[in-house]
């Protein structure tokens, strides 16, 4: 298993290689370095990894939105409900479940905590609205949701002992769905353009026999 962890975050590849994604790659890489070879994660690391996982996987947060749908108040308060949520999985797997633990202390403190500190207080202030501030937020939103794939990542090989064969599709609830794009419109068939052949049908009532266009 410790191979397999090592190897989903060594092939993470993203666009996106921010200072602060680079450092979580090394945070992460010497977690699982320091492992002892070989190692398997205990029950109490798998359960409490899944429920994390679970947790960043239906969240809003982790999902492809737009500044333009209007809910930056609950895409705030769904991260700060991670906090207790992550704080009590890893309470109750206890110490046996001490390599998911830190894996969690990164998703809270070096993912989480630095942007709910800063725009929780302006929530609160009702400073969040004017638009460039909104703009703002979604930007530092989209940064983290890197990060945040990635950790999910880890937690999904750390809970099943594999890699996804492919990307998970996205859950989407709230106004998250209104961010998709509308479905393409079913191709014509230029021989049978709507309302062409009713046009086709009168004008043959209409033209005397012999005669042509």
């Amino acid at each position: 298993m410790r191979q397999q962890l090592l190897d989903a975050v060594a092939n993470f590849r993203h666009p996106n290689t921010e200072r602060l994604l680079l450092k979580l790659l090394e945070s992460l890489h010497h977690i699982f370095q320091s492992l002892p070879t070989p190692w398997q994660p205990s029950e109490n690391d798998q359960q409490c990894a899944w429920e994390i996982h679970v947790e960043l996987r239906t969240r809003i947060t982790t999902q492809r939105l737009h500044y333009l749908d209007g809910d930056e108040a609950t895409a705030l308060e769904s991260l700060v409900q991670l906090f207790q949520i992550v704080r009590e999985a890893c309470r109750r797997a206890g110490p046996q479940a001490s390599v998911a633990m830190e894996v969690a202390d990164l998703l809270l403190n070096q993912i989480l905590r630095p942007l709910t500190a800063r725009w929780h207080e302006r929530t609160l202030a009702g400073r969040l609205n004017p638009e460039d501030l909104r703009r703002k937020f979604w930007g530092e939103l989209t940064g983290l949701q890197t990060r945040l794939q990635l950790i999910n990542l880890v937690f999904s090989v750390l809970s099943t002992g594999r890699q996804p064969r492919s990307p998970e599709p996205p859950v989407l609830h709230g106004t998250a769905a209104k961010s998709l794009p509308a479905p393409p419109p079913p191709p014509l068939v230029y021989d049978r353009l709507p309302g062409l052949e009713s046009s086709v049908t009168a004008l043959a009532a209409v033209t005397p026999r012999g005669e042509s266009g």
